[in-house]
């Protein structure tokens, strides 16, 4: 894994009505650019709600994303231990995709879906469901809304929405207080013997009648669409203070 710097962002007013349907109409004038990660992101809330909305314009990030799957980690102290986690989209193989049926560059509508549930950790909500993740309909998780899509511009566009109850109980938002954000994507799961045959799990999207190369670590990867091989998990980390 790449060390993630921290980056603060105060979070704004909603730049409008935000309606979780995985466009990015209302945020175009509130995003910031990650040149590491070539990703774009902007945070807001209002008294009741966190959103984000986090866009994808290279295709090899945006099959990252749908392929082995995408956290968004939560500490309400300001840090970024794994408090609290929302996962979705989940990986192909969490949705039981199988990229053996499509194709190695199936196009983003096969990865897009079977998309309708997420898992959540940490919530106190969910404490009698015991540790671990816990899958939720994604429609329905306790008042989290995520929504993907990919956009007219061929841009992938994730929305979304928190409530504030959630993460701080009765008390809600408190103007000021700094929430710890980390964004973590899944990666590729590599044979353990060097030489081997063993396969990649069928969310990292290697079908069983390839072989996965061992990654020379002082060779950079190569970056064509679907090759994932040797390239580390994506993690960026903010602390967002509330207004």
């Amino acid at each position: 894994m790449h060390k993630a710097y921290s980056q603060a962002v105060e979070s704004k007013n909603p730049p409008a009505k935000v309606t979780i349907d995985g466009k990015d109409k209302e945020w175009e004038n509130s995003f910031f650019f990650s040149s590491s990660n070539h990703l774009v992101y902007a945070f807001s809330n209002d008294d009741k709600f966190l959103y984000l909305c986090i866009k994808a314009n290279e295709e090899h990030m945006m099959r990252k994303i749908l392929r082995f799957g995408f956290i968004i980690w939560l500490d309400t102290s300001g840090g970024h231990k794994e408090h609290e986690g929302i996962k979705y989209p989940m990986s192909l193989k969490e949705r039981n995709i199988h990229l053996h049926d499509h194709g190695h560059s199936a196009n983003l509508s096969v990865l897009l879906s079977n998309n309708n549930e997420m898992e959540l950790i940490g919530f106190p909500a969910l404490k009698e469901d015991g540790p671990g993740f816990v899958r939720v309909d994604a429609g329905f998780g306790m008042g989290i809304k995520p929504k993907i899509n990919v956009d007219s511009l061929h841009s992938l566009v994730y929305e979304l929405k928190i409530p504030f109850l959630l993460l701080y109980g009765k008390n809600g938002k408190q103007s000021g207080k700094e929430l710890g954000i980390r964004l973590e994507t899944g990666k590729i799961e590599e044979p353990k013997k060097p030489g081997g045959h063993g396969h990649a799990e069928a969310g990292s999207g290697v079908g069983p009648h390839m072989q996965t190369k061992i990654h020379d670590p002082h060779v950079t990867p190569d970056k064509t669409n679907d090759n994932f091989t040797g390239e580390t998990n994506t993690d960026m980390k903010f602390v967002i203070k509330l207004n």
